[in-house]
């Protein structure tokens, strides 16, 4: 339904913190890839993959996920690429939303469907993500409050931030989602708790009947009349 909604190019992902109890569904990749990466195959090709902590071959993905302790290695990195020294990167990294060591034992991936996920994500372009935001605002008039850094942009401020706060976030690729995950200049992410499904839903049909969809036809009037007026009859 949000396919068809938001017009998408890409398939919704569903995600799930694996716990020891859980099930796992997924297949295993045949290499290690990055959070971001496994996000947008399966986006691509609708593949339910499963990650264990082997899996995932970012080093900061795997401190952020809770697979390992962060290390002298890691604050290193992040002085290096972000800013000035090793206090700042400290900072830097506690700011980002994270699992604690163990807390999760792997992550699923895969279609929407009618799977019970934690978190859901979209990779959206500027028009798509203007939809979704009339449809948060249409149960939440006060708007979205958005918090970001500067790397970690999908894994941590984006599918962790969601799941934790229990709410929606807008985030955009980090430079690691860009190099490695192959996300385009344009592309835009959404997560959400998947709690709130079935409300962004309703909002996108309810906005819809007040004439916002995908794609807006050009118009004249000054200043902009509502997107229904556009013709007389």
């Amino acid at each position: 339904m949000l396919k068809e909604l938001l017009k998408l190019s890409t398939n919704p992902v569903g995600l799930k913190w694996l716990r020891e109890k859980d099930a796992v569904n997924g297949k295993i990749l045949s290499a290690p890839a990055t959070f971001c990466q496994a996000v947008r195959l399966a986006a691509l090709g609708g593949h339910r993959i499963y990650m264990r902590s082997q899996d995932v071959g970012c080093r900061t993905a795997q401190w952020i996920l809770g697979f390992r302790e962060p290390d002298k290695e890691d604050i290193e990195h992040h002085r290096q690429m972000y800013v000035t020294n090793q206090e700042e990167a400290i900072t830097l990294m506690k700011s980002k939303p994270h699992f604690e060591p163990g807390e999760i034992k792997g992550i699923e991936l895969g279609p929407v469907d009618n799977n019970e996920w934690d978190v859901v994500i979209l990779i959206l372009n500027s028009l798509q993500t203007l939809r979704i935001l009339q449809a948060w605002t249409f149960h939440n008039p006060e708007g979205l409050e958005i918090h970001l850094g500067s790397s970690s942009l999908i894994c941590s401020f984006g599918a962790i931030a969601a799941y934790k706060k229990k709410t929606l976030v807008v985030t955009l690729p980090c430079i690691g989602a860009k190099v490695f995950g192959l996300y385009q200049d344009h592309d835009l992410v959404c997560a959400f708790h998947y709690q709130w499904l079935d409300k962004l839903v309703e909002g996108l049909k309810e906005t819809e009947k007040k004439g916002h969809k995908i794609p807006y036809v050009p118009r004249f009037a000054v200043p902009p009349s509502p997107p229904g007026e556009i013709f007389k009859n």
